[in-house]
């Protein structure tokens, strides 16, 4: 099968690029061929071809002698008979600002869709800009969203979560699979390390829906010492730096920014659990699964998709979103019984190589794609 894969910003950093690296080099390992399209680049060696409608990349899907596309990301327009297979990896199809948060509540969004209601969040919950001309595009996106659905012959959900957005929504069930993002195919990092400093760890954007503003003041309150880690940056950072200061944090919190793969590796292996303290619905996890895949625990919060991703007491431990003595006691627990987080990582990773394996997903992905060319939708 040859595959063309569409994504505005294929390979910019995050967890799509991530996927599709993951998913494409398993497609190859099976004798399957890959194609990249995308409407922000075209890449120097060709191999990535510029597209900007849904006419125009059926029209270079069909040259370049692709059997289907698979979509990550909506496009203006029809696909053109094309048979296409469309992976909903966030939010788009049903929120118009895409975020399923409330910045001026704090809050993660459960409201359905609705002209009043979204334009309501837009304006006063600040869920999305208030500026004209984005404000029309964010909800011309949703409308082109479902204008994509029309031509989708099977529509992938993330997590049960999404699926239940997306029929919600008005989505048709009958189209919608569930297939779980697949976890790295790595060993575990190596042996954790029992000392008294318990260490954990924090990969992501620094930004209010992925909640390390809520983690750190948990971590004032902890009764253990334990330290904190932070992998990544972002607009939130400066003001999280003034928080740690404020809470007398300095010594317990320390601040690594972007770091490469291999130092990630490190840190983790450090670590005695990933906290993923998001207060947003989070659609998939696919940090989670990570830890996971590494043989650690993880500590996160009960929102979106993340308790398909984390079954709480079994391979971590799930916390209401903003429960701040929650969180702390779950930090204490793991910081005070090593062989309780040991115990939890490698039940998460026993998951990683079975539930959240590349080839489950590859033996799930694979008919998805067959079925799509046995019966595209013109």
């Amino acid at each position: 099968m040859v595959i063309g894969h569409y994504m505005h910003g294929l390979w910019q950093p995050g967890g799509v690029a991530t996927y599709l690296q993951r998913v494409t080099a398993g497609l190859e390992a099976r004798g399957h061929t890959n194609l990249y399209f995308d409407s922000a680049i075209t890449s120097d060696d060709g191999a990535t071809l510029a597209v900007s409608t849904g006419p125009q990349l059926a029209g270079r899907a069909r040259a370049a002698g692709a059997d289907l596309v698979h979509m990550h990301l909506g496009l203006a327009g029809s696909t053109g008979g094309v048979p296409v297979v469309r992976t909903h990896h966030g939010h788009h199809a049903y929120c118009p600002s895409a975020t399923q948060y409330l910045p001026g509540r704090s809050l993660p969004c459960n409201r359905p869709y609705g002209l009043g209601r979204c334009t309501w969040g837009h304006l006063i919950d600040h869920c999305g800009s208030v500026r004209p001309r984005r404000f029309l595009e964010d909800f011309r996106r949703y409308h082109q969203e479902h204008e994509a659905a029309a031509t989708t012959s099977v529509i992938i959900a993330n997590s049960e979560f999404v699926r239940g957005r997306l029929v919600r929504d008005g989505y048709p069930p009958d189209r919608i699979r569930v297939i779980l993002n697949p976890a790295p195919a790595s060993a575990p990092v190596g042996p954790m390390d029992q000392g008294d400093d318990a260490r954990f760890l924090f990969l992501g954007r620094i930004v209010p829906q992925k909640g390390l503003d809520w983690l750190i003041r948990s971590m004032a309150t902890t009764a253990s010492g334990c330290q904190l880690d932070v992998c990544g940056s972002g607009p939130q950072e400066e003001s999280t730096r003034r928080q740690v200061v404020e809470l007398g944090l300095e010594s317990r919190v320390h601040f690594h920014g972007w770091v490469a793969a291999g130092r990630v590796a490190e840190l983790i292996a450090r670590c005695r659990a990933v906290v993923v303290p998001s207060v947003w619905h989070e659609p998939a996890g696919l940090s989670a699964v990570e830890a996971a895949a590494a043989g650690r625990a993880v500590i996160a919060a009960r929102t979106g998709g993340l308790p398909e991703a984390v079954e709480d007491n079994v391979t971590g431990l799930l916390v209401g979103p903003r429960n701040s003595g929650g969180l702390a006691a779950a930090l204490d627990l793991l910081a005070s019984d090593p062989a309780l987080a040991a115990r939890l990582g490698e039940a998460g990773r026993v998951a990683a190589q079975g539930r959240f394996s590349i080839d489950r997903h590859l033996d799930r992905l694979i008919p998805a794609y067959e079925d799509a060319l046995a019966a595209p939708i013109k």
